[in-house]
């Protein structure tokens, strides 16, 4: 089953690398419905879906039911799993999926549950690691990419009202 999995993933990662979002979502399905109790299935299906409602290449009514069942797919997840790991990115996925569905109060209520930026394991890894430690520079270069990762979204999610402001946002990526 993990190999299955970890297959879902790298087709995923290529799928949404080509920007077929609509193929991403269709692969999550699949795997969801062939795995209905695995979390990282789950949670493929809970950010393709993310993906679909946000996504141009959806009819308002595709993207609208998108948002519902990603909605319900997140709650679920947040239910059921005991993964802190899982819990955390899905928190992250349902804050979005509320904001765009109009409801603030919901995305605030989510977000607040997240843990604290500076209390992340991948904050402690590093202060955990001696510097001498080959894992401690793996660990910095993954906290790199994670943060460039977490502009992105920035940049991506954030309602810039021109496109200056958009290049600013994407200077300060760089």
């Amino acid at each position: 089953k993990n190999a299955i999995v970890k297959e879902y993933k790298d087709n995923s990662l290529l799928f949404r690398n080509q920007g077929k979002v609509r193929d991403d979502l269709n692969l999550w399905r699949q795997a969801a419905t062939l795995y209905p109790n695995d979390y990282q299935c789950l949670e493929g299906l809970a950010n393709a879906l993310l993906s679909a409602a946000i996504s141009n290449g959806f009819t308002d009514e595709e993207r609208e039911s998108a948002k519902s069942e990603g909605i319900a797919v997140c709650n679920r997840i947040l239910d059921d799993c005991t993964n802190d790991a899982i819990r955390s990115r899905i928190l992250q996925t349902l804050t979005y999926l509320y904001r765009i569905s109009g409801n603030e109060k919901m995305a605030v209520e989510t977000a607040q549950k997240a843990p604290d930026l500076y209390c992340s394991c991948n904050i402690l890894l590093e202060g955990a690691y001696n510097r001498d430690n080959p894992l401690h520079a793996q660990i910095q270069q993954a906290n790199d990419t994670s943060y460039i990762q977490l502009l992105h979204q920035d940049i991506l999610f954030a309602d810039r009202k021109t496109t200056e402001d958009k290049i600013r946002a994407c200077r300060a990526l760089l």
